[in-house]
């Protein structure tokens, strides 16, 4: 009996002191993970090429006040850059922010095989397109381990992963230097932020995009001179469909749109399960997004963390730059969730109601009409303004955006945060409708919001 109490003694002390090694082990393990990767994709390709290498510089310096985090930068200079740089070069590269401003640039990323890939992207992404033959190569050489497929250490043999590497670039997972993309793509953007993910992990993650924004709109109604200027237009303008296909099975904590005119309603639904958290300017922006060596003292100076105080910090960062830059503009903090379906429910019977939809059109001088933001002026009213236009007149207390609008911040007394698309001509309005009925926006609404803008330019009644 001494005997046995003896063993049983021993063996829960073994046990506890594994369980203890196990603790510490998985400790040290969640330690060697950086808490954040920061990922900036800089479209540099047209007019904004010096203010996109003074971004680089911004995010070289700025980020050595970081400690444990990753830093990404993807900056395209186009096939013919004007401004002078170290280390010029044409078309995109991508860097790893580590080290010295000189080394960084001479030692650009290379696209490989992915170091490890997380289990859903592995499956949905990487072995989508892959022939029989070619997905077995990554079956065999990538093994599960804590919800990521990783790269066995010994390796493939170098003929197979040559083979690995052209099946990726060949489907369109890794870049390709034979194949030219536009920055202002969805390909572009799912290959970049994949690129970040399967190599750069972290326990969350930040991405920014910055460059010319348009928000849901193609350009189509701004009416260019000639359809080769609507086609230069659409090439370097990004809008919010392309970027939400580009963050399928990449999508962040954290979205920051360094970009003009994405915060409408439209561009909102449709970006309201690509990223936790999203912060979105409503009219123009400073032309090289915000200054991202304040961003990084920002981040330092409050400690931030956890995604929510992290997403603030970035808007922090978000209105200063607006501030300085003394534009007529709003920026707006989102946090998706419930609380957006919610909204359009409520903004859904409200345009409903008795009276509404004939209150909305003979109301529509109060509205606020947006200020002349790329030529978008015919297109958009602020959304507050609509709401509280229609409250006025009919009593319905309407939506309530502080259900998901976690900050708002406004240079312009005549933007709030928000707009939506209140085409003010018939023509403008035709040339976009069917894009419109596209919307995921509009297909929430059941069509409604549509409705309004069929009677307001005389397409019959609802």
């Amino acid at each position: 009996m001494a005997f046995s109490k003896k063993v049983y003694s021993l063996i829960a002390a073994a046990v506890t002191a594994a369980a203890l090694f196990i603790g510490i082990y998985i400790c040290h393990w969640h330690e060697a993970e950086p808490a954040w990767t920061f990922a900036f994709y800089l479209d540099g390709s047209g007019n904004l090429l010096i203010e996109q290498q003074r971004n680089l510089r911004e995010i070289i310096q700025g980020s050595r006040m970081l400690e444990r985090a990753n830093v990404v930068v993807y900056l395209d200079r186009g096939t013919a850059p004007a401004a002078p740089m170290i280390h010029a070069w044409k078309g995109k590269r991508i860097f790893h922010v580590s080290g010295t401003y000189s080394e960084i640039l001479s030692h650009p990323v290379t696209p490989a095989l992915p170091l490890s890939v997380e289990r859903p992207r592995f499956t949905g992404m990487l072995l989508k397109g892959l022939a029989a033959d070619e997905a077995h190569l990554f079956e065999r050489h990538y093994v599960l381990e804590s919800g990521r497929y990783v790269l066995k250490e010994k390796g493939p043999a170098p003929e197979e992963e040559q083979a690995m590497v052209a099946a990726l670039q060949k489907s369109g997972y890794l870049f390709s230097e034979d194949t030219f993309t536009q920055t202002v793509s969805t390909e572009s953007i799912s290959r970049f932020f994949s690129l970040v993910r399967d190599n750069y992990p972290a326990r969350h993650y930040a991405f920014f995009i910055a460059g010319h924004g348009v928000g849901w709109s193609s350009l189509r109604s701004m009416q260019p001179s000639s359809e080769k200027a609507i086609t230069q237009q659409l090439n370097k303008s990004f809008y919010a469909d392309a970027i939400k296909k580009g963050l399928i099975h990449n999508e962040p904590e954290i979205l920051c749109l360094d970009l003009c005119l994405m915060a409408d309603l439209e561009t909102l639904y449709q970006l309201r399960q690509s990223a936790a958290y999203l912060v979105l300017g409503q009219g123009p922006m400073p032309a090289g997004g915000q200054d991202y060596r304040y961003l990084f003292q920002r981040i330092t100076a409050e400690s931030a963390s956890r995604p929510e105080a992290m997403a603030r910090a970035i808007f922090a960062s978000s209105t200063y730059a607006l501030d300085k830059s003394k534009l007529n503009s709003a920026i707006t903090l989102i946090g998706t969730g419930p609380g957006i379906d919610a909204f359009i429910t409520g903004f859904v019977d409200m345009i409903m109601a008795e009276g509404a939809q004939r209150i909305a059109e003979l109301q529509k001088d109060t509205y606020t009409r947006l200020p002349r933001w790329g030529g978008q002026a015919h297109e958009m009213i602020d959304l507050k303004s609509f709401i509280e236009a229609v409250r006025a007149e009919t009593g319905i207390s309407g939506p309530d955006t502080s259900a998901f609008v976690l900050s708002a911040h406004s240079t312009s007394k005549k933007a709030s945060g928000l707009s939506i698309y209140y085409p003010q001509d018939a023509k403008t309005f035709l040339a976009n409708r069917d894009e419109y009925a596209g919307l995921d926006f509009n297909e929430a609404t059941g069509e409604r919001w549509l409705e309004i803008l069929d009677l307001k330019h005389g397409r019959g009644c609802p």
